[in-house]
């Protein structure tokens, strides 16, 4: 049995990433294909929990169409689940359930969201005629910008890129802080403000936001090394997110390199401890594999670009941004302050905060500080069940899987 929507996917992939596919999917307690219309009326039942029936019978050769193309009207998109399941089926499959139904509106979501995940394109010719449809269904997930696909006849709504892709449900808690405006709120308090007594407020709330940065950390670096950070933060905004911005941030963070070597990991990393008597590692995340970690990091940069020239929501744009570079994870050292700056960046190119003012978001977190450790560890516990590792030598991890689709497709909500 799978649980509810959160972790059902987890379980999923275990099954399709074994040595036998599953190949039926069926509401618990159901027969079989004969009971699927039932979804319309017992949609909670059946998403909460789902069986998975293993058969090498039918092997990559049998796909549950209703089952799918029923999870994508009430439940949205999955692009991690997708993404298992079109690797655990043959495409000649894949290929005879769009045949079958070229212009309906889920068969052409899963040919587009196929032909875009495998980056692969099947032997089934372009459309002609039909409106175009949406792929991600706006009243169910956050859309970003638009592009017409016109071989499939629907439009590329998702987020993100091939590469980097995280999504969010829509919920009544994010439907309504959006329609709070908070930053209209935050202009209209400031707007009476002398400049002079803002200038002292944001020169405050700088440091302050970075001495707590630091804090969160367990450090308390010196007067020189958090000046420079303090600089960092004060010009957020100025810069384009690139490669080289994110490593120059990682330098000023780190000052030194007599122990932490600067630049992209070139080996395993994780976050936890290590046992006390044999000094083995114990967990809590695992990083992204050193040898994805530049893919991960091109697409986050792609997709930053793409909702920067967007109207995706700000805060929601930060969160994809922010938590997914600290889930990738990409540097030794200084993950966690960048991937907290990265909230300020994007907040400030999009126009949520004025150049030169922040909201004090490390000061926030450091007062919840558990209820933060609870978020990371939430996405990161669960994911430690799918990936493969060794210890080393050295006490690191290896990593014996493919594991990129975890980093890349997850549900930020």
């Amino acid at each position: 049995m799978i649980p509810s929507h959160r972790f059902y996917p987890l379980a999923f992939i275990k099954y399709f990433s074994s040595n036998y596919p599953p190949v039926k999917v069926f509401p618990p307690g159901q027969a079989g294909e004969r009971d699927l219309g039932c979804a319309k009326t017992n949609r909670n039942a059946i998403f909460k929990k789902v069986s998975i029936y293993l058969s090498k019978k039918f092997r990559r050769t049998y796909f549950e169409w209703p089952f799918l193309a029923l999870a994508l009207k009430y439940e949205g998109i999955d692009l991690y689940v997708l993404k298992a399941v079109f690797n655990a089926v043959s495409n000649l499959v894949v290929k005879k359930i769009i045949e079958a139904e070229p212009t309906g509106q889920y068969s052409r979501r899963i040919w587009f969201l196929y032909e875009w995940l495998m980056d692969i394109r099947l032997d089934i010719p372009c459309l002609k005629t039909g409106n175009y449809i949406d792929v991600l269904d706006e009243k169910l997930q956050y859309p970003g910008p638009s592009e017409n696909s016109p071989r499939h006849r629907v439009r590329n709504n998702l987020p993100g890129v091939r590469d980097f892709c995280p999504l969010i449900r829509k919920t009544e808690k994010l439907e309504a802080y959006i329609a709070a405006r908070l930053d209209k709120i935050s202009e209209d308090a400031l707007t009476p403000v002398r400049k002079d007594i803002l200038m002292r407020a944001a020169a405050f709330l700088l440091v302050k936001d970075s001495r707590a940065s630091f804090a969160i950390e367990g450090e308390s670096p010196p007067q020189n090394r958090l000046q420079r950070w303090v600089q960092a933060i004060g010009q957020v905004g100025r810069n384009d997110l690139t490669k080289d911005e994110l490593l120059r941030l990682q330098i000023l963070v780190i000052e030194n390199e007599r122990f932490v070597k600067f630049g992209w990991c070139q080996q395993g990393g994780f976050v936890g401890e290590h046992d006390r008597e044999y000094g083995t590692p114990i967990p809590d995340h695992i990083s992204a594999r050193w040898q994805d970690v530049e893919t991960l990091i091109d697409g986050l940069i792609e997709t930053n670009n793409k909702l920067t020239r967007s109207d995706f929501d700000p805060v929601l744009a930060a969160t994809i941004m922010a938590f997914g570079f600290v889930i990738i994870h990409p540097f030794v050292d200084g993950n966690g302050r960048i991937h907290r700056y990265l909230v300020h960046h994007v907040l400030t190119k999009k126009g949520f905060t004025k150049k030169g003012l922040i909201f004090p978001v490390s000061v926030a977190i450091l007062e919840r500080i558990s209820e933060y450790r609870e978020v990371l560890e939430d996405y990161s516990r669960p994911r430690l069940e799918l990936i493969e590792w060794k210890p080393t030598r050295d006490n690191n991890v290896e990593v014996l899987n493919e594991t990129i689709d975890l980093y890349r497709y997850f549900d930020a909500t």
